[in-house]
């Protein structure tokens, strides 16, 4: 038998224990031992065991950390450390400045010729041309006030190497042994100061050279009439007809042609012999 079990817990067993007079009553039965011993659904006042503690851990919430957010799986946690990490403000170490719009003075002019060319200058020190730059040779006609000038800029850098009007007096040229080279005079401000300059301007194909002959002439001339010149857009010259190409098409027409006769010579003879049943 277990120890508890010579106890007797009823509460009528309990007082006459206490009360009775015996001389053999042990000190332990004394009114200690029933202040020990409690009842379910009574009052715990006065004892410092209470079953509200575990209930209340149980039932408490998941810890907040530091940032507020609540710590729960490992995905979660992972999900509220980005979104902490996004929400980060870090100061620049160096100030920038504010947000400059570069202008290229071309708003308000429109694009009448644009070619890929090389561009040289004569110097008349050494007395030989010298290569100014390779890009996009343009001439642009302004909207408002018609005139008309010529705009180079270098690839990659983009500096400037030729910028200067087009006047009726000036002139275009063939140099001596091409005809893809144009030479003329021109006052240019491509170095910031007004400058006479010598120059001259190699395309890869002569039409493209013989546009930029016609819209230079068309510039001289609608800058006496103050008009506006119609936008001409450079192609390159279509390829030659190579003789492969002519073999290839005299072999395509030569395997079309045998198909369609012998198509046509089936039809003849199921007609004849549709003759020949009949």
């Amino acid at each position: 038998t277990l120890e508890w079990d010579n106890y007797d817990l009823r509460e009528d067993a309990l007082d006459d224990s206490v009360s009775s007079s015996s001389v053999h009553a042990s000190p332990l039965a004394s009114s200690p031992v029933r202040k020990n011993l409690f009842h379910f659904g009574e009052s715990t006042t006065g004892s410092n065991f209470s079953f509200k503690s575990a209930l209340s851990l149980s039932k408490s919430p998941a810890k907040l950390n530091q940032s507020g957010t609540s710590v729960g799986t490992d995905e979660e946690s992972v999900v509220t450390q980005e979104e902490e990490r996004d929400g980060q403000y870090f100061e620049p170490v160096v100030p920038l400045p504010d947000l400059v719009e570069v202008s290229s003075g071309e708003e308000n002019e429109q694009v009448v010729f644009s070619h890929r060319a090389e561009l040289y200058r004569y110097d008349k020190d050494v007395g030989q041309w010298k290569e100014r730059g390779i890009g996009d040779i343009k001439i642009l006609q302004n909207y408002d006030n018609k005139q008309v000038r010529i705009v180079m800029r270098r690839d990659q850098v983009l500096k400037l190497c030729a910028n200067h009007r087009i006047t009726p007096d000036m002139s275009l040229q063939n140099m001596k042994g091409t005809e893809r080279v144009w030479v003329w005079t021109a006052c240019d401000f491509a170095d910031g100061e007004r400058k006479v300059e010598h120059l001259a301007v190699r395309f890869k194909l002569q039409d493209v050279a013989d546009s930029f002959k016609k819209i230079f002439d068309e510039a001289k001339t609608a800058q006496e009439k103050d008009s506006l010149i119609t936008p001409h857009v450079s192609r390159s010259s279509t390829p030659r007809e190579s003789p492969c190409g002519k073999i290839a098409v005299a072999v395509l027409e030569e395997t079309t042609r045998e198909r369609t006769d012998v198509i046509q010579g089936d039809d003849v003879a199921d007609a004849a012999s549709e003759v020949e049943v009949s």
